[in-house]
């Protein structure tokens, strides 16, 4: 017997950038309940989002990393907060995964090559010591953005 799939699909045109945060945290919940469920590693999770450029909240300032650090030049490494063991650069790119840019979006916005900006992805990784992949990645990436710590079972993947 085969396996059988199933897909969940989300279809929205949200009017204006308070409908979009809604659905930002929509995601945001999905994936939570992904990783509270242990079916993370059995679940694709996708966000497209057409049309980006009209975004209010330009990269670095959707998830306020860089705007309540002072900007990626002036970030201090300090051992209280893992994301100083990431590069500027780094910290750029993980904003813009945190704001749901694609890879490619990622490559052109920043004049680099796509794995460039998949190198960076496996450095960070390497960085925070952090296994996960995808959808996964991205929700830890915010927490820790957004000043959060990670338990030892959210950094290895479930086996």
């Amino acid at each position: 017997m085969g396996e059988a799939k199933v897909r969940l699909i989300i279809d929205s045109a949200p009017r204006d950038g308070s409908n979009l945060g809604k659905l930002i945290e929509l995601h945001r919940m999905v994936v939570e309940q992904t990783m509270r469920l242990n079916i993370n590693e059995y679940v694709r999770i996708t966000w497209e989002l057409d049309g980006a450029e009209s975004r209010e909240a330009p990269p670095g300032e959707a998830t306020g990393w860089l705007r309540n650090q002072g900007g990626a030049g002036d970030l201090q490494r300090n051992q209280s907060n893992p994301m100083s063991a990431l590069s500027g650069r780094q910290r750029q790119i993980a904003d813009m995964l945190c704001a749901h840019y694609s890879i490619k979006r990622i490559s052109s916005e920043l004049f680099v090559s796509v794995n460039t900006v998949k190198k960076h992805i496996q450095n960070m990784k390497r960085a925070l010591k952090v296994e996960s992949s995808g959808a996964d990645f991205i929700y830890l990436l915010n927490r820790l953005m957004q000043g959060g710590t990670l338990t030892e079972t959210e950094l290895t993947p479930n086996e």
